[in-house]
């Protein structure tokens, strides 16, 4: 069986698993109508005293918090996912089994057991999207829409990178992921995700510019508001640079845990 082939076979694996769980799925989107509901609501108490905050990006409150809502509710999953697999295949002492009966690599390995918490990234994406479409005031043209796509997987891959990083962590410290805690407190609250930068202190608003969301999120936020600009462009050269950075300091620091567990021998203790 070939690597696309086995990709196919895990994603329609775990696919399977969560179709047979009717009432999941009807609970995930309660949930999220919910959601959207209470930000539309918010948003028409507050939007005119929340108007003097936001004034820079151009756009209502509402818009504000859904495009955060969607690039925070994707970048956490992800970067919570990977090394939630790690921990739980430690904790029942199976991990180093898994990775030595595979003809793959281990980095191979956690990515075939990530398709599916990725498609279902882009699922509840997409539909968080398209409600923002029906409740929004916004036009988008195709060429707005395909640049948000892209900048969502450039988002994705680069949160990849993260997760990578924080499953690194719990390959060699099994637990109290100090590192997955600290990119889950900058992405939700430093990242310009709900809460304008503006209203931090500037060391505060440089360190977010360590984090892709807070590219990320400035891109689509001007693509929805005005187009596409000269800043816009600035803002992507920025973000493929992070990609790069987080994507290959991932990939190094997972294959060097890797081996220093396999070293100590300690890769399936808990």
């Amino acid at each position: 069986m070939n690597f696309i082939s086995k990709v196919k076979y895990f994603f329609l694996k775990d696919l399977r698993i969560f179709l047979s769980y009717k009432g999941s799925i009807f609970n995930q989107l309660l949930v999220m109508l919910f959601v959207v509901y209470i930000l539309l609501k918010f948003s028409d108490v507050y939007n005119v005293s929340a108007s003097s905050i936001i004034e820079s990006y151009e756009i209502d409150l509402f818009s504000f918090l859904m495009v955060g809502l969607i690039f925070t509710d994707t970048s956490l999953r992800i970067i919570i996912s990977l090394p939630a697999f790690i921990r739980s295949h430690q904790t029942i002492g199976i991990l180093e089994e898994l990775f030595h009966i595979s003809k793959y690599s281990e980095l191979k390995m956690l990515f075939l057991n990530s398709t599916y918490t990725i498609f279902l990234c882009f699922i509840r994406s997409s539909v968080f999207f398209i409600i923002y479409l029906i409740f929004s005031d916004s036009v988008l043209n195709i060429d707005k829409i395909l640049l948000i796509i892209l900048i969502y997987l450039l988002q994705v891959i680069c949160v990849c990178g993260i997760g990578l990083i924080c499953a690194s962590y719990t390959l060699l410290f099994k637990q109290n992921n100090i590192v997955q805690t600290f990119f889950i407190l900058g992405i939700t609250f430093f990242s310009d995700a709900f809460i304008p930068l503006n209203v931090f202190e500037g060391f505060l608003q440089s360190l977010a510019q360590l984090l892709p969301s807070t590219h990320s999120l400035s891109i689509v936020r001007n693509v929805i508001s005005e187009g596409i600009y000269q800043e816009t462009f600035a803002e992507l050269g920025n973000l493929f640079l992070i990609t790069l950075v987080f994507v290959s300091l991932g990939c190094v620091l997972f294959k060097t845990s890797i081996k220093l567990t396999k070293k100590y021998g300690n890769m399936s203790f808990f």
